[in-house]
């Protein structure tokens, strides 16, 4: 029984021994809550320096406390190395300022955290008069813990003989997944780092134990993920990841040209709004929420140009993307001329452009009134206005936007008519020094072609402002009702337009008379004489017929 007794006993301790710290080792946490051992510091120059860097936790957050006596009377500097495993990875340098007073106490304190690729530290104690050189202990009231409340000083405790404590997992925050490019599970594992104090790096035995998120990867939302580590001696740690799917994509907006708004046209802003399409990678299409952010355009609607308008398109994230839109207004309408389009005049006389060109009006939807900025083109009249027939004169207005518009007026050249001007919009032109009677009415409205020739026609008179003033310069109406045999009676409303005999444009080819006279008086003398000397010619040609017959025949 002894025997069996002693067995036990053996292997009991040879099981204890197999985690036994027999002396001080920066490997393994302090068995209290101090984690500064004089074992582990030498003096080096003017430091107090770490042998080796010892074990801490990452992610936690440690107090650092240091004697009154060191930070009364020594330069203090505080050199903090942080390393993963053997690299470092960090360097904090602390001065009397970056220390609080512990009160009640014999010391000073400064709090900081590690991160977490840091599971190791080094300390160096700066010393200009001496501190550390005088008989140990040197690191009285010198203590590093977890605690964020100073309570006293604690002599440093060797780690315990046998591991009683869990792993701790690295590296254990928030993790965010883009719903269109998801994270997957095992991704996650594999970001985890788990380190035990006894064991070490335990990542590799991380196991997943729950898991909300997979079935949720593409459904925005927050959910939770449990995983397990465990050490060599059973001791188990779990840890409930949180994961955040977020859409982190802005909305597309559908390309879009120019819109052209035609003058004068104009768009509202939901109109042109409503051209436009956008959709986003988890609503889909978000059309109907694009809101308009400015719009310089609606107030310059009426006004040749381009001009932007921004519109945006947000998804239910908050994700936002802007469009810029450009909208110009433009005029595509030619200018419209109005007037006369055919003139009457004797060719005896000659009608001027200029005369010609103030018979039309031009007007523009965009530039208004555009009649003086006519253009002749071309005139095959001017240089044939004695030649009876049809010629013609070319105008050409251009509006701001290049817009044009060409007006053909055809100048019919009569010889039945004295001189006058006749447009066909019921204007006659008449010199002071003549007076137009019925009679010629009647003869210009026929070799115009607009009573007919072989017909007679009966002219009343309704309203003459023009006998009365025939010879002062001046515009006066003469309304007749014309009946014929062989159409309904009709009214025709006459503008004269008398001007002085020295008008610029119209030029008489003819001598001037100084009294006033009638077309037809003037005309109907020379036909008499004409008409008189063909009679007799014709009388001499019977005398002459009858004469020969009366004679005997030769032969």
């Amino acid at each position: 029984m002894r025997k069996i007794a002693l067995i036990a006993i053996i292997l009991l301790g040879v099981v204890l021994n197999i985690k036994e710290v027999l002396a001080y080792s920066p490997h393994y946490l302090p068995g209290g809550d101090n984690y500064l051992s004089e074992d582990n510091f030498v003096l080096d120059g003017d430091y107090f320096v770490s042998l080796e860097p010892f074990l801490v936790k990452p992610f936690t957050e440690y107090m650092l406390t240091i004697s009154r006596s060191y930070f009364e009377n020594e330069n203090v500097e505080v050199i903090i190395e942080m390393y993963d495993n053997l690299e470092l990875v960090d360097t904090l340098v602390l001065d009397d300022t970056d220390f609080e007073s512990c009160s009640g106490y014999n010391a000073f304190f400064h709090v900081f955290m590690t991160d977490s690729y840091t599971n190791y530290l080094a300390l160096k104690f700066y010393t200009d008069r001496s501190y550390f050189t005088g008989q140990p202990p040197y690191l009285v009231d010198f203590m590093l813990e977890e605690d964020l409340l100073y309570d006293g000083y604690e002599a440093y405790v060797e780690g315990s003989l046998i591991d009683v404590s869990a792993p701790y997992f690295q590296n254990a925050g928030t993790v965010i997944s883009y719903v269109d490019t998801p994270i997957s599970i095992t991704e996650i594992k594999n970001a985890l780092n788990a380190y035990d104090a006894i064991d070490g790096d335990v990542s590799d035995e991380i196991v997943l134990i729950n898991d909300d998120y997979t079935p949720n990867a593409g459904v925005l939302g927050e959910y939770t993920a449990t995983f397990k580590v465990a050490d060599s001696s059973a001791n188990e740690t779990e840890i409930i990841v949180d994961i955040i799917v977020v859409d982190a994509v802005a909305p597309v907006f559908s390309e879009q040209e120019t819109i052209k708004a035609v003058y004068p046209s104009s768009y509202g802003a939901e109109a042109i709004r409503a051209m436009l399409s956008a959709s986003d990678n988890y609503d889909g299409d978000i059309s109907s929420t694009i809101t308009l952010v400015s719009d310089n355009y609606t107030p310059n609607a009426g006004l040749i140009g381009i001009y932007e308008m921004v519109f945006r398109a947000e998804d239910t994230s908050g994700n936002q993307t802007d469009i810029i839109v450009n909208v110009e207004v433009v005029d595509e309408t030619s200018p419209i001329i109005t007037g006369t389009d055919t003139i009457s005049v004797g060719y005896d006389y000659i009608i001027l452009p200029v005369l010609v060109k103030q018979g039309l009006s031009v007007i523009d939807d965009y530039d208004g009134d555009l009649s003086s900025s006519l253009v002749l083109i071309y005139d095959d009249y001017s240089e044939n206005s004695q030649i009876i027939g049809n010629h013609e004169m070319r105008f050409s207005i251009s509006d701001s936007s290049g817009n044009e518009t060409i007006k053909t007026v055809t100048i019919n050249v009569i010889d039945e008519v004295g001189p006058l001007v006749y447009f066909n919009m019921a204007v006659i032109q008449v010199y002071n020094d003549m007076v137009l009677s019925l009679g010629d009415v009647a003869a210009l409205l026929k070799a115009t072609g607009e009573l007919d020739l072989m017909e007679t026609s009966r002219f009343f008179v309704d309203y003459d402002s023009y006998t009365a003033h025939s010879s002062t310069p001046g515009v006066y109406h003469l309304a007749l009702r014309i009946e014929s045999d062989s159409k309904p009676p009709y009214e025709k409303e006459l503008e004269i337009r008398v001007i002085e005999r020295n008008a610029e444009l119209v030029v008489l080819r003819g001598e001037n008379n100084e009294d006033a006279e009638s077309f037809w008086d003037r005309f109907g003398k020379k036909s008499m004489i004409y008409g008189l000397s063909g009679l007799l010619l014709v009388s001499n040609g019977v005398w002459v017929f009858f004469l020969k017959k009366k004679r005997p025949l030769s032969g």
